[in-house]
């Protein structure tokens, strides 16, 4: 803040009572305009016009003069950023300071000075008109926009258009490969292990359900089940199990997730059998592996053991899975894995905040995500983030 000083108001007085004695370097102080060499300096630098050419340009092709000319000239030939130019301001000073720098800025300001301040205004204004057209329009858009697919539902949409035209008649399909634990069939029967595949269908098609575009792509959704089951803390086996479904899928879609896959164990059935009791904090969810086997094997060299306790054990380090919820998994969790964007330690890490370390990611407005992933420390947002749905 820059608070008049005893000898500014001073200089006030003397500017309205006697301005015919005010040097040049007072003049300038008064209505803050730099000194000549710096006027022509900034205004080279900004326009690559001297003083005078930029404000003909202003009278004479006002429509061809920036903002940045115009902040320029507002400020006196100034290059100042917004802090600087709320220093240098005058909105918190006292009535009284104000309107004695007003009156001598009116006393001490030339003709030509005061026909640019109108053509500035003018030339402002039509800014100002700008911007709410630009906002009017975006405005529209986003109404328009907002019973549409996000784009990457729209992605799949299309390449499903694509797919159905091409001579082999070859449907699209999309979606995840999933192993199952053979320690499953331990504490889960049969009519259990058919329940709680109802359930995940149940919980994955509510969520897919949430955004828009869901009929067009929920009938081409797939879960590929590897054809054995599988050791759950056998790391290498689980990769190379996965490695053989991909194989044996070689000519599935390639919308299929290649970066990632499931595993169900029973700790996954547990949190499907009491997810929504009162006494558990956690909603179903599945385990999600990176299907890199080098960079898998290279963060831990033997999983920790699961659990069949009630409440999920928090991991206390990031193993190269991350827990899932269902609801998620085939709306933002997809479509993130299937961009490659963020890596799925920065989920894990994201996933801590919640109680159950799992991550959760709801839909909002059948559009956009909140939240994917706050890239910034300390971040936040009050509505949705727009990290997937502004990718191109």
């Amino acid at each position: 803040m820059n608070l008049p000083t005893p000898q500014d108001r001073e200089l006030w007085l003397k500017a309205t009572q006697t301005p015919g004695e005010i040097t040049d370097a007072e003049r300038r102080s008064i209505l803050r305009i730099a000194d000549p060499e710096t006027q022509l300096a900034n205004s080279l630098s900004i326009s690559g016009l001297t003083p005078e050419e930029l404000e003909d340009k202003l009278f004479i092709r006002p429509e061809s003069v920036t903002e940045r000319e115009c902040l320029l000239i507002q400020h006196g030939y100034h290059i100042w950023n917004n802090q600087e130019a709320m220093a240098n301001g005058h909105m918190d000073w006292n009535v009284e300071d104000r309107m004695s720098r007003i009156h001598a800025s009116l006393a001490l300001k030339r003709p030509r000075e005061r026909e640019v301040e109108r053509a500035l205004r003018n030339r402002k204004e039509a800014f100002v008109m700008q911007r709410q057209e630009a906002s009017r329009l975006r405005m529209a858009g986003v109404a328009e926009e907002m019973h549409q697919p996000c784009r990457w539902v729209q992605r799949l949409i299309d390449a499903e258009i694509e797919a159905a035209s091409n001579s082999d008649g070859k449907a699209l399909v999309w979606g995840f490969i999933v192993l199952r634990d053979a320690m499953t069939t331990a504490p889960y029967s049969d009519e259990d292990w058919t329940l709680f595949v109802k359930k995940l269908e149940k919980e994955i098609i509510w969520g897919v359900k949430r955004v828009n575009g869901n009929q067009r792509i929920e009938a081409t959704r797939r879960l590929i089940w590897g054809k054995e089951m599988v050791d759950g803390t056998d790391l290498e086996g689980l990769h190379r199990s996965f490695q053989d479904t991909v194989t044996s899928e070689a000519n599935a879609s390639p919308h299929i997730i290649h970066n990632t896959f499931l595993l169900v164990t029973s700790e996954v059935m547990s949190s499907f059998v009491h997810a929504g009791t009162s006494d558990y904090a956690s909603p179903a969810w599945i385990w999600a592996y990176e299907a890199s086997t080098k960079d898998a094997l290279a963060l831990v060299p033997a999983l920790t053991p699961v659990t069949h306790a009630l409440q999920p054990v928090a991991e206390t380090r990031y193993e190269g899975r991350l827990k899932v919820s269902a609801y998620s998994l085939f709306t933002w969790f997809y479509a993130a894995r299937a961009e490659n964007i963020y890596s799925m330690k920065l989920f894990w890490e994201k996933a801590q905040q919640h109680p159950a370390g799992v991550w959760e990611v709801e839909t909002s407005m059948g559009r956009y995500h909140h939240p994917l992933v706050l890239t910034d420390k300390f971040a936040e947002y009050l509505f949705n983030t727009y990290e997937l749905d502004d990718r191109r």
